[in-house]
């Protein structure tokens, strides 16, 4: 490779831990895996391809962005190459693929790769990477802050996932139907055509969830009566970038209060839900939920809406959101 490439990186907490993570090198956008794979099994080589990002807490590497400019002393274990991709198993030094980072005046490459398990493996054919040096130092600049920043809110994250498994396993649910709509998004191109029943049931839980844990001003017919959230109506779904979703529309709840009145109520709702960054495992969302001006139970379920505005408060009773969770 004798053009200059343009580097990135994959960050995505491990599959089988989520309090780790695995970084792995894009080059032009293409995972490096992708790459070496096809020239290894071109060249028929042992175990073609068979690595992943690597993980920086398996070993104790350092700043990223020293440890991908190769700044490292003649009596460091990173003196002749580093990984540039770890095993499947996410060891250090197990099946790595380490590669020497020479940098220039207006450049930086990846050169001399090898496999240490098979010195006898020529990637000479391979050749070397080059990247533009500001570039790649503004990226791997980047890189550092991220895993940070990952890592502190990851560990807040998990804090408080163990003191509320409840909340857990509803927002582990919440970000499998957002990946299942997104997939469909994706496959048939229009978000009007969705079907939002799995994505909306969890939302109905989670916002009975939080509902729960505030005080609902009842109206007086109602007070003493036990209530629920019955269900999500969605009106209006709009998608706002290639990983999230915004749902506009009707929540349904009820009382149980005695008597001939119909106890089923609809109150204005909006929810945003995307990706957390990094991590397709979590979802970032926002939940918005009755009128504040309105207030509760002024509009039944058998009401015909003939307003719009009835959809757009301007301002809502309850907002719920795990953005400052996910941002520490």
């Amino acid at each position: 490779m004798s053009r200059i490439s343009k580097l990135s990186f994959s960050l995505e907490p491990c599959a089988r831990d989520e309090s780790l993570l695995s970084i792995e090198p894009l080059i032009d956008g293409t995972p490096l895996v992708q790459l070496i794979q096809i020239f290894e099994k071109e060249h028929c080589f042992a175990r073609p391809g068979k690595y992943a990002g690597i993980i920086p807490q398996h070993f104790n590497i350092g700043p990223l962005d020293r440890y991908f400019m190769g700044d490292h002393g003649p009596e460091s274990l990173w003196a002749e190459g580093i990984e540039l991709l770890s095993c499947t198993c996410g060891e250090f030094g197990c099946w790595p693929l380490i590669a020497r980072v020479v940098v220039e005046e207006n450049l930086i490459r990846w050169c001399d790769f090898r496999q240490p398990h098979r010195p006898k493996q020529d990637y000479a054919e391979f050749g070397s990477i080059i990247f533009d040096a500001d570039q790649y130092r503004h990226v791997v600049g980047d890189l550092e802050s991220q895993f940070l920043g990952w890592a502190r809110t990851t560990g807040a994250e998990l804090e408080r996932r163990k003191l509320d498994p409840a909340l857990a396993q509803l927002e582990s649910n919440l970000a499998a139907r957002l990946r299942e709509c997104l997939d469909a998004v994706a496959a048939k191109g229009e978000p009007r055509s969705l079907d939002l029943r799995d994505l909306c049931s969890v939302i109905e839980y989670l916002l009975q969830y939080f509902l729960t844990r505030r005080p609902i001003p009842l109206p007086a017919a109602c007070q003493g009566s036990s209530w629920w959230v019955d269900g999500i109506l969605p009106d209006a779904v709009k998608l706002i970038s290639p990983a999230g979703i915004q749902i506009r529309g009707k929540a349904i709840w009820s009382t149980a209060a005695p008597g001939p009145h119909d106890p089923f109520w609809i109150e204005p709702f909006f929810a945003t839900i995307r990706r957390a960054t990094g991590d397709s495992a979590r979802a970032r969302y926002t939940l918005q939920f009755g009128d504040s001006e309105r207030g509760l139970a002024t509009t039944l379920l058998s009401k015909h809406l003939r307003r719009i505005d009835w959809f757009y408060p301007t301002g809502y009773m309850y907002t719920f959101t795990n953005e400052s969770a996910l941002d520490r």
